[in-house]
C-alpha cells in the first residue's frame, strides 16, 4: 500500500503554501507471526522487505529483468497512488460530476516514465466508475500533457509486452484498445498505407513503446527530441 509523506512549500513573496506530496510503499502484512514461529525468520518479514523495495532507489537499474520489473512496478505504485489521490480529492469536492474533471485536474507527464498513467486513470473510470470507453476517453485527453526533456535511451522506454501481459494485463488490453482505435484513424486518413501504420503503431515486435502514444493521448505534447523512424510520419 501506498503511505503519503507531506510537505508544505511556501510561495514566494505571497500567502499561497502548495503541497508536495511523496510516497512510499509500505506492507499490508509487515509481520508473518505463523512463519516465524515455524522459523521461517526471513519469510516471516519477506512482504515488508519486497513491498519497501519498490521505492528504496528510485530508477532502479534495469539491464537485468528483475530490475527491468522493478522499474515497472515502481513507475506503476507512484502513478496509481497519485492518481487515486487526485480522484479521493475531486470526489470530495465536486462529487460524481465528472464533466468537471478536466477543468478542475491536469496531470503532468515529463518523459516516458509515468506514462502508465494514461491507461490507469482509463481502468479507473471505466471499471471502477462504470465509465464506458468513450466517456472515459474524452476525459483522459483533456488531463494529461506531456513533455520528452531527453534523448537518452531511458526516457524512450520499450516494455515488454509479456511482462505488460504478467503484471498489468487490464493495462495491456487498455494500451490494445488505444493502438486499435489510432491506428483506425491513421488508416482512414491515410488508407493503404501499411507502412505508415507500421511506424506509428504503439507496438513493436513483442514490445510496448512507452513513447509512442503521446500525441494522441494529451492535449499538449511537447518534444525536443522525435525518434528516426518517427519523423517520416509526422512530416505527413
Amino acid at each position: 500500500m501506498a503511505q503519503a509523506y507531506d510537505t508544505l512549500i511556501p510561495g514566494f513573496e505571497t500567502k499561497q503554501v502548495n503541497l508536495l506530496r511523496l510516497w512510499s510503499s509500505r506492507a499490508s502484512n509487515e509481520f508473518n507471526f505463523q512463519k516465524f514461529n515455524d522459523g521461517s525468520y526471513s519469510e516471516a518479514v519477506a512482504d515488508k522487505m519486497q513491498s519497501e523495495n519498490i521505492c528504496k532507489v528510485l530508477y532502479p537499474n534495469d539491464k537485468t529483468p528483475a530490475g527491468k520489473l522493478l522499474r515497472l512496478k515502481q513507475q506503476y505504485f507512484f502513478v496509481s497512488a497519485s492518481i487515486q489521490d487526485v480522484i479521493r480529492d475531486f470526489r470530495r469536492d465536486f462529487g460524481n460530476d465528472w464533466s468537471l474533471f478536466p477543468q478542475k485536474v491536469a496531470i503532468q507527464l515529463n518523459d516516458t516514465h509515468p506514462t502508465i498513467a494514461i491507461p490507469e486513470l482509463l481502468r479507473i473510470l471505466m471499471d471502477i466508475y462504470r465509465h464506458t470507453w468513450d466517456e472515459a476517453w474524452s476525459i483522459s485527453v483533456k488531463v494529461f500533457a506531456y513533455t520528452n526533456h531527453t534523448v537518452l535511451p531511458e526516457a524512450l522506454e520499450k516494455w515488454p509486452v509479456a511482462m505488460l501481459e504478467s503484471l498489468l494485463p487490464r493495462h495491456l488490453d487498455i494500451v490494445y484498445e488505444i493502438n486499435r482505435r489510432f491506428l483506425e484513424e491513421v488508416n482512414h486518413r491515410f488508407p493503404g498505407d501499411i507502412d505508415l501504420r507500421r511506424r506509428v503503431s504503439i507496438f513493436e515486435v513483442r514490445l510496448f513503446l512507452f513513447f509512442s502514444f503521446f500525441p494522441f493521448s494529451s492535449f499538449s505534447y511537447s518534444s525536443f527530441f522525435l525518434p528516426p523512424d518517427r519523423r517520416k510520419a509526422k512530416r505527413k
